[in-house]
C-alpha cells in the first residue's frame, strides 16, 4: 500500500560517511536547558561543523519577540552542541514566520546563512 505524503513520518536520526542528520533530537547536557530540541541538526563529520535549523511560527505582531527569544535560549545550547558532537563550528539558523507570510525583517540573513545566496 502506497503511502500519502501526510502519513509521512521522517526519520529521527540518518548517518553516512560525512554527516549524521537529527530532527527534534534533543541535546543531552550536564545542565537542564529548557530548550534542548533544535528541529534540525546537522553534524558535517569532514568540516567538523553543526549547524543547527530552528523553525518557529509565532502569530502577528509576536513574530519580533519569537526571534529575540531564539537567539536567547540558543547561545547555551550551541555551546553544549559543540562540546558534545566535538566540532569546531556550531552556526544557529533560525526560520521565524507567520503562516499569513508575515516573515521577520533578518530573513534575508537567515537565507544567505543556509547557503541559498540571498533572495
Amino acid at each position: 500500500m502506497e503511502r500519502t505524503w501526510y502519513e509521512h513520518q521522517a526519520e529521527k536520526m540518518v548517518e553516512s560517511d560525512t554527516c549524521i542528520i537529527l530532527q527534534d533530537f534533543p541535546v543531552h547536557t550536564d545542565r537542564v536547558l529548557e530548550h534542548n530540541k533544535p528541529d534540525k541538526t546537522v553534524v558535517d563529520k569532514v568540516k567538523k561543523t553543526c549547524p543547527t535549523i530552528d523553525v518557529a511560527r509565532p502569530f502577528g505582531s509576536r513574530i519580533a519577540t519569537k526571534e529575540g527569544e531564539k537567539d536567547r535560549d540558543d547561545k547555551r545550547l550551541e555551546y553544549k552542541t559543540g562540546r558534545v558532537w566535538k566540532v569546531k563550528r556550531v552556526e544557529k539558523v533560525s526560520v521565524i514566520m507567520e503562516t499569513l507570510a508575515t516573515v521577520t525583517k533578518s530573513i534575508e540573513r537567515y537565507i544567505k546563512q543556509m547557503g541559498t545566496g540571498g533572495l
